[in-house]
C-alpha cells in the first residue's frame, strides 16, 4: 500500500530525500565490502569470528562475511526504496531494520567500538525520524480516522 498518490522525487520531502540518500550510500559501502571481500581484495583476520542475526549465525570465514555484506545492502537498498516511493511496508520494514541493526552491532561492540557505536546510533537516529514521521505513512491513524468518521 502506497502513503498517498504518486509521489516523485521532486515531491518528495526533504527530509525522506536525505534518510534515502544516506541508506543508498550504506547499501553502497556494504557492496563494496562484499566485492572487497569476495575478490580476496580484503580479509578477515585469522580467528575472527563475529555473531549476526541475533547472535544466530556465526561469520567466521571470508565467504560468510562477504555473503552478510551482501544481505544487509539488499536490505538496504530495500527499504530506502520503500521509503522513497512511500509505502507503508517500507516503514514498516525500515523499522524492523533498524531494531535489527541495533541489537547487530551490539555483538560487534567489543571488536569495533568506535564504528560500531556509530553504526548504532545512526540506527537509533532513523529510528527516531521513522517515529516522529509515521503520521506522513499512514502509521497510526486508522483510530482517528474512524473516529471522525463516526
Amino acid at each position: 500500500m502506497k502513503l498517498q498518490e504518486a509521489l516523485t522525487w521532486k515531491k518528495m520531502p526533504l527530509d525522506v530525500k536525505i534518510v534515502a540518500w544516506l541508506v543508498i550510500i550504506s547499501a553502497l559501502m556494504h557492496f563494496l565490502v562484499f566485492t572487497l571481500i569476495l575478490f580476496g581484495i580484503a580479509h578477515h583476520p585469522s580467528g575472527y569470528e563475529r555473531r549476526v542475526f541475533f547472535g544466530i549465525f556465526r561469520v567466521s570465514s571470508d565467504l560468510t562475511a562477504s555473503v552478510h555484506s551482501f544481505i544487509m545492502a539488499a536490505a538496504c537498498l530495500g527499504y530506502a526504496y520503500g521509503l522513497r516511493k512511500g509505502y507503508r511496508a517500507g516503514w514498516w520494514f525500515a523499522l524492523a531494520f533498524s531494531f535489527h541493526n541495533v541489537v547487530d552491532s551490539l555483538f560487534g561492540l567489543p571488536d569495533f567500538p568506535i564504528s560500531t557505536s556509530i553504526a548504532i546510533l545512526f540506527s537509533i537516529m532513523i529510528i527516531i525520524w521513522l517515529v516522529v514521521r509515521r503520521k506522513l505513512y499512514n502509521i497510526g491513524e486508522t483510530g482517528e480516522k474512524e473516529a471522525a468518521e463516526n
